[in-house]
């Protein structure tokens, strides 16, 4: 059997579990359940019940309950119940604490700087590009991302805005069999990067890559 070797993205991890008291009830989603399997109160996000913190990883290529799009959601709507403050926030981790109702604390409800790393390129494209979409976006390269234990396959785009792109621009990636018919799609396996970090805030000349989550696909 084949175990990967941890990445700098997981070694991350570690920095949020610290945050965490031991006996506080946390809500998190199914990729980081087996980390903190020990606890004595842990629910799957979104189930919040008496939960004092919620930790997600946005940037994770398996183990979503929910889809994407309904994560962002429901963290919109936490923090914007007054209720929740962003306790830290790096490379697609997100940790959110429950506040105290008598504290006079004022909660953080805008994500860092550092939260948004995990929509830069740790290194070139497999394979190169030079796609330009309306003289306004260019596709500079892509990985094919395989899952050999799942059979499953995703993709990286590697992104770069020419100008300044409009608010209501969305990306949209699919695989197609040769004779054409779209066999997976970024409909209901969405790029999950601009979910969180849209088009629309992307510097111009800037390198920002998004990953699509991976699905079973047929042989060609």
């Amino acid at each position: 059997y084949y175990w990967p070797s941890p990445t700098e993205h997981d070694r991350l991890l570690a920095r949020f579990e610290a945050q965490i008291p031991a006996d506080a009830p946390l809500s998190t989603m199914p990729s980081l359940h087996p980390h903190l399997s020990h606890r004595q109160f842990l629910y799957r996000f979104p189930v919040i019940a008496e939960s004092q913190y919620v930790l997600l990883d946005v940037a994770a290529q398996s183990g979503w309950a929910v889809h994407p799009v309904e994560m962002r959601d429901e963290v919109d709507t936490l923090l914007a119940s007054g209720d929740w403050t962003v306790q830290d926030a790096a490379d697609g981790y997100l940790l959110l604490r429950r506040l105290d109702p008598a504290s006079p604390e004022v909660p953080v409800t805008t994500l860092p700087a550092e939260f948004f790393t995990f929509a830069k390129p740790a290194g070139q494209p497999q394979h190169p590009t030079d796609i330009t979409f309306d003289n306004q976006l260019k596709l500079v390269g892509y990985d094919i991302i395989d899952d050999e234990e799942w059979r499953q396959t995703g993709v990286r785009l590697y992104w770069q805005a020419l100008e300044p792109l409009p608010p209501d621009l969305q990306l949209y990636a699919a695989f197609l069999t040769p004779d054409g018919e779209t066999v997976d799609s970024s409909e209901p396996r969405p790029l999950i990067q601009p979910i969180w970090y849209p088009p629309s805030a992307w510097p111009v000349g800037e390198t920002v890559v998004t990953h699509k989550l991976p699905w079973s696909l047929p042989g060609e």
